[in-house]
């Protein structure tokens, strides 16, 4: 993780980059940076959980630092869409739940990827500072397909056969955020949010607070 940062870094004070309000439209940004995704808003945890919501612990899953690229083009001076991918490595499965069944032996992890497609509309408030509003919607835990065992008995109890069920925690939030940008940075404030997850086998309000900064590298 130090030497992503510092790879990030290293790129930013090499690249020579300059923003022009007036001269955007029309043109791509490449940026780079960091997230912090924080522990989820409370939600109402004697919902029903899902086979899946049962193996993991959501907090954990959802929560911590992610690193991502976007690409964003003015269609405007003032309005911009994004494409970005994310990836974090995070818990994929807890060993918690012991059930012979669902053959689940130990926590592991893996590295989960999100795609976010969403549109930026800014507000200069300085000469060369702005605020801007993001709105989008997002593919999250993208990587997360597992297997579980389900064993099959006879009316003695005998073993008789057992089937793999494949299982993920795939789901589609939107995403809602504030940002201050100058011509090198943009630092984000917001959440993603669903009323549908697999954690939850009916629909729970979901919402995962973030910050994070973008730098960008250089525009096309």
């Amino acid at each position: 993780m130090r030497l992503c940062f510092l790879l990030i870094a290293t790129v930013i004070t090499s690249v020579a980059f300059s923003q022009n309000r007036d001269d955007r439209k029309g043109h791509l940004f490449l940026k780079v940076g960091p997230e912090y995704r924080i522990t989820p808003l409370p939600y109402n945890e004697n919902s029903s959980p899902s086979e899946p919501g049962y193996l993991t612990d959501i907090d954990s899953q959802s929560a911590g630092f992610v690193l991502n690229y976007s690409l964003d083009y003015f269609i405007i001076k003032d309005l911009s869409i994004g494409f970005a991918h994310s990836f974090h490595y995070t818990l994929l499965n807890t060993n918690t739940y012991h059930a012979e069944d669902f053959g689940m032996t130990k926590a592991n992890y893996r590295l989960f990827m999100d795609f976010h497609l969403y549109l930026d509309f800014h507000v200069k408030v300085f000469k060369t500072n702005e605020l801007f509003l993001r709105a989008g919607v997002s593919l999250f835990n993208r990587n997360s397909k597992f297997g579980t065992k389900q064993s099959y008995y006879d009316s003695d109890g005998n073993y008789i056969a057992f089937s793999v069920v494949n299982l993920d925690y795939n789901y589609s939030p939107n995403q809602f955020a504030l940002g201050y940008k100058t011509q090198k940075l943009e630092l984000l404030a917001g959440v993603y949010y669903s009323k549908q997850t697999e954690y939850f086998n009916t629909p729970v309000k979901f919402a995962v607070p973030f910050v994070k900064l973008n730098f960008n590298l250089f525009k096309f």
